[in-house]
């Protein structure tokens, strides 16, 4: 029976390497955002101007267009970006990616083309503000993450206990012929049998339930929990051990419970 609820340990240790990263990865961008504060924008002549009205730094924005290549502000935030972010961000990719995609992805469009090399970006105060406002928002979604893997470690958990409790019995069970059972054990072992399908029907519902909830981390921050599931399953055979091992260990219920009812009905 331990194979029917194999594939939820596995699961279990696949939430665990995810914590780990994600806890890396939050520690990674506090680091690059302290680094970024202590460097010092490049001043703008005649006031400069601020970023745009969308909020959104661009490299054509007044706050960040020079004459020249990129600045050495701007390309010392890449490489702090590479050196801190960077690894954890493209940890699960099977292909190399441009910094600057990379950058895009974590912190925006309008970020990395601005600290792009090949564009007139400055690296100016308005920019490390937004910088700083872009790495907020990626705490506050790592934090959702954080928050969704924990209800799903505990979701699992959970699950793999009551499951557990099953195939133990199960494996357990007299594996006398029932037709040297008397008419009492066979009643009781009918009753035990409701009894674990009736767990694996409530396993199942409540782990829908938890399925079905999105966790938040402010107002534009959710995370459906279904997504995060497919998300961690991409390398597994099974999407959803759990609602499999209950549907299985039902089944198998469901079998047993019919033969005894089929030696029930010849005593009775």
């Amino acid at each position: 029976m331990s194979g029917i609820i194999d594939p939820i340990r596995a699961a279990i240790d696949r939430v665990d390497e995810e914590v780990a990263h994600v806890e890396a990865t939050s520690r990674a961008f506090e680091r690059f955002d302290a680094e970024v504060r202590t460097l010092d924008p490049a001043s703008l002549p005649n006031g400069g101007g601020g970023v745009p009205a969308t909020g959104e730094v661009t490299p054509a924005s007044p706050a960040v267009r020079q004459s020249g290549p990129a600045t050495a502000g701007a390309d010392e935030v890449r490489s702090l970006f590479e050196e801190t972010v960077r690894p954890y961000s493209v940890a699960d990719l099977e292909e190399s990616e441009p910094l600057t995609a990379t950058m895009s992805e974590e912190l925006g469009e309008g970020i990395a083309a601005v600290l792009d090399p090949s564009t007139p970006g400055q690296f100016t105060a308005e920019v490390q503000q937004s910088i700083h406002s872009a790495v907020e928002q990626r705490q506050a979604e790592l934090r959702a993450m954080e928050r969704a893997l924990d209800i799903e470690r505990e979701s699992l958990v959970e699950s793999l206990q009551g499951l557990e409790a099953t195939c133990e019995w199960l494996d357990a069970a007299d594996d006398r012929p029932l037709s040297v059972l008397g008419f009492e054990t066979l009643r009781e072992r009918h009753e035990r049998l409701e009894t674990h399908r009736n767990r694996c029907e409530t396993i199942a519902t409540d782990r829908q339930a938890v399925l079905d909830r999105t966790t938040s981390e402010g107002a534009k921050t959710g995370l459906t929990h279904r997504s995060l599931v497919v998300y961690l399953s991409q390398e597994r055979s099974t999407t959803f051990p759990v609602l499999s091992g209950a549907a299985r260990l039902d089944a198998i219920c469901t079998e047993c419970q019919r033969t005894v009812r089929d030696h029930l009905t010849r005593r009775a």
